[in-house]
């Protein structure tokens, strides 16, 4: 099962795309409290469940994107802890 701290992650993730869809690591670092390498394994573990997309546009800028996967994963988290 996955970590309470992976989903709070996720959701603050999905707040600040919905905000700014261009927000870079560094934001999404800040947001969540995170260094930027921990923020990068993290993105990057999104990435492999299929919870977001990472589009590397060069090797200075890349978006990220929420999947259907990743709002389903949120909806059933939040559904689960009301219902615990």
């Amino acid at each position: 099962m996955y970590q309470d701290t992976e989903f709070i992650i996720l959701i603050k993730l999905k707040k600040l795309l919905s905000q700014n869809p261009k927000a870079k690591q560094r934001e999404i670092a800040r947001i969540c409290a995170f260094s930027l390498g921990s923020t990068n394994s993290v993105l990057r573990s999104f990435e492999k469940r299929g919870w977001i997309i990472i589009n590397r546009i060069t090797s200075r800028r890349t978006t990220y994107k929420m999947t259907d996967k990743g709002i389903e994963a949120i909806n059933r988290y939040i559904t689960a802890l009301v219902l615990s």
